[in-house]
C-alpha cells in the first residue's frame, strides 16, 4: 500500500471515529436533558393549600404589609377566609 493510499484510508477511519463518537455524545446528551427535564417536572409541585384532591385553578396571595390572604383566578380577587368567616392571615 502506498504512502498515500495509507493516509486516505487512516483519515477516513478517523472521520468515521469521529462521526460515530459525536453522533453517541448527541444521542447521550439528549437522553440527560430529556431525563433532567423529567426529574424537574416531577419534583416541581405547584399546588399550594388551596388545592384538595385536585388543582383548584386559584393562587394565594399574601399582601405584605398586612399579612392578609386573598385568593385570586382569571375572574378576579376575594378575600381568604376562615371556617368561621374571618379573613385568613391579617396581623
Amino acid at each position: 500500500m502506498t504512502p498515500p493510499k495509507m493516509l486516505e484510508d487512516a483519515l477516513v477511519s478517523a472521520g468515521r471515529r469521529l462521526g460515530h463518537d459525536l453522533s453517541r455524545a448527541v444521542i447521550v446528551g439528549f437522553i440527560l436533558l430529556s431525563g433532567t427535564g423529567l426529574v424537574v417536572s416531577l419534583a416541581t409541585n405547584d399546588r399550594d393549600n388551596t388545592d384538595g384532591d385536585t388543582r383548584s385553578g386559584m393562587t394565594l396571595h399574601t399582601d405584605a404589609a398586612t399579612g392578609c390572604e386573598y385568593l385570586s383566578t382569571k375572574g378576579g380577587m376575594t378575600p381568604r377566609l376562615t371556617a368561621s368567616g374571618q379573613q385568613r392571615g391579617c396581623r
